[in-house]
């Protein structure tokens, strides 16, 4: 059962037609997982990315295929990693760590976060575009 802000996420994602995946990521995640860490937790890496990345593992992107990604205190990710979500908005592709190719994917992405991003983006903790992109 969804619990405070992950309750809006989750009615949008069971009352849609295209119900199928639904995958969380929460503000502890994102702030404990930094730059490389929660990209490769979000995008995926290819075998051989990284020392210890042995086999193929499809991230959260890729795992909400066709269903709902909730990211949950977007305000935590790092600049960088802004920009590749942006990308992901923008064009619905991807790119696994490691990977040459293009990953494209259908999702709808949900975020929430409890700081004022007027603010965050004044302070240059956050990037404006992706207020736009993901206002819409």
């Amino acid at each position: 059962m969804a619990r405070g802000r992950a309750c809006l996420p989750a009615t949008i994602h069971n009352f849609h037609v295209r119900r199928a995946t639904g995958i969380s990521v929460h503000k502890s995640e994102l702030r404990r997982n930094s730059g490389s860490l929660l990209e490769s937790e979000l995008f995926g890496y290819e075998k051989g990315a990284f020392t210890g990345a042995h086999a193929v593992k499809p991230g959260r992107v890729e795992l909400a295929e066709g269903g709902t990604l909730f990211l949950d205190g977007i305000d935590e990710i790092d600049m960088s990693l802004q920009a590749k979500l942006l990308q992901l908005l923008q064009d619905g592709q991807f790119t696994r760590i490691g990977g040459q190719e293009d990953r494209k994917v259908q999702i709808r992405v949900i975020c929430a976060t409890n700081r004022r991003l007027e603010d965050e983006i004044r302070q240059g903790r956050f990037a404006a575009g992706s207020v736009f992109t993901e206002s819409t």
